[in-house]
């Protein structure tokens, strides 16, 4: 073993049969500050630990895999809060086990389904809610019963709880009220 007092130049290849150990406590604030500085790529075999933050400051916008500032070939597992500053991407599956929240639109271009049973006894109870208004292009297949909770009393063909543009067709019985 070999102790100095000073700083080792080498300008060649170190190879060592046992662990490196860098004593300096030197923090990181960029890619050239810290205890230990690499000018070059970083090539590791194995396993990765970092007690700190991991900061990646190339800002390449991902447009593939092969094409992103962060690229991983397996599978990525976060234990706490994930944000994403722009669009998100996924060409997969998404699940979310406790709750999706969407802050602005969302667009989904295939069909949707959703497995929660709940019955709706009100406008605010059900298996799917919707605080605003409701449009719909084609047709709607209802199960069960259909409930309108306004009470508008008919003054028009327009002006009523529920109006129709074309004319209604019953298979049964109408039962009025009023």
């Amino acid at each position: 073993s070999a102790t100095f007092a000073g700083g080792v130049g080498v300008s060649e290849n170190i190879i060592t049969g046992g662990a490196v150990e860098v004593q300096s406590t030197t923090q990181s604030t960029g890619s050239s500050t810290g205890a230990l500085k690499v000018s070059g790529g970083l090539g590791v075999g194995a396993n990765g630990n970092f007690a700190g933050k991991l900061v990646v400051e190339d800002d390449t916008q991902a447009t593939s895999v092969s094409s992103a500032s962060l690229a991983t070939s397996g599978g990525m597992y976060v234990t706490k809060d994930a944000m994403v500053g722009g669009d998100m991407e996924v060409t997969g599956a998404v699940s979310a086990l406790y709750g999706l929240t969407v802050q602005h639109g969302a667009t989904i271009s295939g069909s949707s389904s959703f497995s929660d049973t709940a019955d709706s006894s009100s406008s605010t109870t059900g298996a799917l809610t919707v605080s605003g208004g409701l449009g719909v292009a084609k047709k709607v297949n209802v199960g069960d019963k259909f409930a309108v909770a306004d009470n508008t009393v008919a003054t028009s063909a327009t002006s009523a709880s529920a109006t129709f543009a074309g004319g209604v067709g019953v298979s049964e019985n109408i039962i009025t009220g009023g």
